[in-house]
């Protein structure tokens, strides 16, 4: 390689770590600004921005990581696009993605995310299998297995984990109470029902 181009190379790399440590200490504004400036095209510049974007912009985020996943395929970056994927609507593709990573390399969070997925797309049963494979007493799970207990009309489930909910957390938040409330109020109907019929 020519000197010229190991220099080049060099404030490449310097200014995607400076970049990196921008963004890690909550500077996202400038991160994207040296990077655009620089016109850096490595994988760690596209991490860096979609991160960076991931809130203000998923749709570019997305963009990025997968800019990233061409550059230097990873499960980490697969999985990243995954949950881009997921975050701006396209929960089939997220699917796929995290098919493509193979549940053996999965974590609990990609577990959850994963029924969270099926559920966006009305397949609770297999929106079940996730969330049970996910078990864990973590208040999103709690939520998340509330929101799929009513779904499926099992409201006395819905019940037993509002309870483990209000253990944990000691208090709900204003969704949370009204749907509780309801899921209480479709429960005595359901009772009702079934004492009468």
């Amino acid at each position: 390689t020519p000197p010229i181009a190991n220099s080049l190379m060099k404030i490449s790399h310097a200014q995607d770590a400076t970049a990196e440590v921008l963004r890690i200490n909550g500077h996202c504004d400038k991160a994207i600004s040296l990077l655009s400036r620089s016109n850096t095209n490595t994988t760690l510049s596209w991490t860096t921005q979609a991160l960076c974007l991931t809130e203000s912009n998923p749709e570019l985020a997305l963009q990025y990581w997968k800019k990233a996943y061409n550059q230097s395929p990873s499960e980490e970056i697969l999985r990243a696009i995954a949950y881009a994927q997921g975050n701006v609507g396209h929960s089939r593709d997220a699917i796929k993605n995290l098919d493509k990573l193979g549940e053996q390399t999965w974590t609990t969070d990609d577990f959850l995310y994963a029924a969270q997925l099926h559920y966006q797309q009305q397949n609770y049963q297999k929106a079940e299998t996730y969330w049970l494979s996910a078990k864990s007493a973590k208040e999103t799970w709690l939520d998340f297995g509330i929101e799929l207990a009513i779904r499926q009309e099992n409201f006395s489930e819905a019940q037993s984990l509002s309870t483990q909910l209000l253990n944990l957390k000691g208090q709900f938040n204003a969704q949370q109470w009204a749907r509780q409330s309801g899921a209480l109020v479709l429960l005595c109907r359901q009772r009702d029902l079934s004492v009468r019929g």
